[in-house]
């Protein structure tokens, strides 16, 4: 999936597509405004988990969600692992380990 605040539309679709349903946990990539979107579809009872290679992306995320009230949103910052190679065009490369960077991320979310 492909995500443009420029776009509504299209994070509209995206949600829709993704059928978030109040109350469940749900991971976002990349942490920006879907991940408040996403807050907002699954309520208080839920948990958003949101990550970003990006130290800026995150510490801005960060301040911006807790300023906001979205308290049930963890932005888990980047560790060296989540980081591209250098050279690498930071393109994101599809492999079968995933696991590997994602369930270090969910494990650091407090709670």
């Amino acid at each position: 999936m492909i995500s443009s605040i420029s776009a509504p539309w299209l994070q509209a679709d995206m949600l829709e597509a993704a059928r978030i349903q109040r109350g469940r946990r749900v991971l976002a990539i990349g942490s920006g405004y879907d991940a408040a979107l996403m807050a907002e579809l699954i309520g208080p009872a839920g948990h958003v988990s949101t990550l970003d290679i990006s130290p800026a992306v995150t510490e801005r995320a960060t301040r911006f969600l807790s300023a906001t009230g979205y308290d049930h949103v963890y932005v888990s910052p980047p560790t060296p692992s989540s980081r591209p190679p250098v050279g690498s065009g930071r393109r994101l490369r599809r492999h079968g380990d995933h696991r590997r960077h994602l369930e270090p991320a969910l494990d650091r979310r407090p709670g």
